[in-house]
């Protein structure tokens, strides 16, 4: 529970399993999104150990898409205000929310760092995953 806050002193936690249906999913259509202050700052292919071409021939089309789903179902929904959550966009364009998870370093910046996602610089939803790819790509030609 590292970067979640309780409103009462001594919380009693009692813990659930939750259990999903599993569905096999294409990493390539996998995608971890970034809110801070309630605004979609940055996206991020999950599998950023492999290059898809689909994602920078679509991604206009792909940030449209999750930024659209966010709007819609997400966007001032969520009780906190900073949050990550992970999608799956299907091969007919549908976008399906896979996961929530807190924002901070408990949780995998994929293709950003921390101090990009946490820094006053603005990112742009729009062309954050393709730029942050080339950056990923060029510390470890780098390295």
């Amino acid at each position: 529970f590292i970067h979640c806050t309780d409103d009462s002193p001594d919380p009693c936690i009692e813990y659930e399993l939750v259990l999903r249906k599993w569905c096999e999913l294409i990493p390539g259509a996998e995608f971890r999104c970034f809110v801070k202050e309630n605004k979609l700052i940055g996206i991020s292919q999950r599998d950023y150990t492999q290059y898809y071409d689909h994602i920078s021939k679509q991604k206009e089309e792909i940030c449209r898409c999750i930024q659209d789903f966010f709007k819609k179902h997400i966007q001032y929904k969520f009780l906190d205000e900073d949050f990550v959550f992970d999608i799956y966009r299907d091969s007919r364009g549908k976008v399906w929310l896979i996961d929530f998870n807190p924002f901070g370093e408990v949780t995998d910046s994929l293709l950003f760092t921390w101090e990009e996602l946490v820094s006053e610089n603005n990112l742009n939803g729009d062309f954050s995953e393709v730029d942050a790819q080339e950056q990923k790509r060029n510390q470890q030609e780098d390295d």
